[in-house]
């Protein structure tokens, strides 16, 4: 579960967060997008975690909620 598409997890995450500071400012309806995508990423890591795995990481958990806010605060604007 630590792969995705044969690219480590920790790969997308540097990837997305990337993104998320190139786009910051000059397009902001694209964070809010990727937001939305990073959101549903960490529910489905989440389920894996708890369910499949069977163990909760606090570095994983960390970074679902700070995923939460960045979604949050893109979709009311605050980004």
């Amino acid at each position: 579960y630590s792969m995705f598409l044969g690219v480590p997890l920790s790969v997308w995450g540097a990837f997305y967060y990337i993104l998320l500071i190139l786009f910051a400012t000059a397009m902001p309806s694209v964070v809010a997008a990727l937001s939305v995508v990073a959101v549903l990423a960490s529910i489905s890591l989440f389920y894996l975690s708890s369910t499949v795995i069977g163990a909760l990481c606090p570095l994983c958990m960390a970074q679902y909620a700070v995923n939460l806010l960045l979604c949050v605060f893109a979709q009311v604007g605050g980004v």
